[in-house]
């Protein structure tokens, strides 16, 4: 796996403190929340947890965040605890964190999906060829209609 967000959780934290990813997280709220009503959503590229546990507040019964940095997920963990408005034990309870690469195409433990969500994931594609395996990814955790 990747390591080179392990270190930097830090710095990309405060950064999603700032007024601009403050309206990002409040657009996909109101983009995302009427879809994942009672949903178990599959977040990839979860990073540090900044709308894993949201998504749950937001109507998600369960979330399985992903991510390629372990330092990431490590910090996801610790922010089960400082959400009071969840309370610590649904959030440790719903959401499942998986040390995993969602650019390849797998089969995660939980699926198939109401729905997938990812903020900041399809633009670290570095050809089509990637873009479509993130794709093929997405399709294949996805529940069939």
């Amino acid at each position: 796996m990747s390591t080179q967000y392990d270190n930097i959780h830090g710095p990309y934290d405060y950064m999603r403190t700032l007024s601009i990813a403050l309206i990002e997280h409040e657009n996909v709220r109101d983009t995302i929340a009427p879809y994942i009503k009672n949903a178990r959503v599959l977040e990839l590229a979860c990073g540090s947890g900044f709308y894993t546990y949201d998504l749950l507040k937001w109507g998600a019964t369960s979330v399985v965040g992903v991510d390629i940095s372990s330092g990431m997920l490590e910090q996801a963990r610790r922010q089960a605890e400082k959400r009071n408005d969840l309370g610590a034990e649904r959030a440790t309870r719903d959401v499942k964190l998986i040390l995993g690469d969602g650019s390849k195409p797998q089969i995660y433990e939980g699926g198939e999906f109401d729905v997938v969500f990812s903020a900041w994931f399809l633009n670290y594609a570095p050809d089509r060829a990637s873009l479509v395996d993130m794709f093929r990814n997405i399709y294949m955790n996805l529940k069939p209609d």
